[in-house]
């Protein structure tokens, strides 16, 4: 079946035959981990190489950001009291419906992006606002950390658009002290995803 996401879930796997399955699975390339549970989630990107209004290619970035935290048990249950669910937009249509997720990223014409914070879905639903605009590439990863550290600091699990609005200013922060401690993305690695894909 296919998440609302675009996960792909197979459902009744008898659990005596779990590490055979997931063996199978990394086989072909496909990794179930962080695709569920509380975690930083595989980052959701649009079909950008489909797309004639890319400015970005959303699958490598997605990719980037999404190997950045697999693996990283400080990003995962229990260190996270939360799920954190990630979407790439290749362009202002954002296909990957930014304000329905924790980060919400939008690709800009002018080789910026725009950063949602705070959107959900489910049956207490609500919109994800506009905290940063204009972000180089660069920036993008310590954005997402600054926001997986603050639920694995707080502890908080769902304080809607207005809670994550009172925590910009510690996700910036959080952005300041990642480049202070060495952690900025090279340049020739942020780069790769400004190279339009048609």
């Amino acid at each position: 079946m296919l998440g609302t996401r675009g996960d792909i879930e197979i459902f009744k796997v008898d659990f005596r035959l779990f590490d055979e399955v997931v063996t199978k699975l990394k086989e072909v390339g496909l990794d179930p981990r962080d695709s569920c549970g509380n975690s930083v989630r595989n980052p959701i990107p649009c079909t950008s190489q489909f797309c004639p209004y890319a400015h970005i290619n959303a699958e490598a970035l997605s990719t980037f950001i999404g190997d950045y935290f697999r693996y990283r048990s400080e990003y995962e249950q229990p260190s996270l009291s939360h799920r954190i669910k990630i979407s790439i937009s290749a362009c202002e249509r954002t296909c990957a419906v930014p304000v329905a997720q924790d980060i919400g990223i939008v690709a800009k014409p002018n080789g910026k992006f725009d950063v949602y914070l705070g959107g959900g879905i489910g049956e207490h639903a609500f919109s994800a606002k506009l905290a940063f605009t204009d972000v180089d590439a660069e920036d993008l990863l310590p954005v997402c950390v600054g926001v997986a550290e603050v639920f694995r600091r707080s502890g908080e699990r769902r304080g809607g658009s207005s809670g994550w609005l009172s925590y910009v200013g510690l996700i910036r922060l959080r952005r300041r002290s990642w480049r202070s401690q060495g952690g900025q993305i090279q340049a020739t690695q942020a780069t790769r995803f400004g190279s339009k894909v048609h």
